[in-house]
């Protein structure tokens, strides 16, 4: 039993079902998750920098000097107002 040869031939790489390679809108998302690695990657430096200036402190709390948020009016730790 021989296979028709024919029947099977793909003349391009990639082509399925007859429907051609879609390299446009490859190649744009490509470049786009190529921009958005990159621009990462361009804040976290930034902010590695900042960190090792000190340029970035964290907030204490006045009445026990523990690193504390500003979100909430009191402090964990203490309970003293936070502003």
């Amino acid at each position: 039993m021989q296979h028709d040869v024919k029947e099977h031939d793909v003349k391009q790489r990639g082509e399925v079902d007859r429907h051609g390679r879609q390299t446009t809108t490859v190649t744009v998302g490509n470049a786009l998750e190529v921009f958005l690695a990159f621009a990462v990657g361009c804040t976290l430096w930034a902010a590695l920098r900042r960190l090792r200036g000190r340029q970035i402190t964290a907030f204490r709390c006045p009445a026990c000097a523990r690193p504390t948020s500003r979100a909430y009016p009191r402090c964990r730790h203490c309970g003293a107002p936070v502003s």
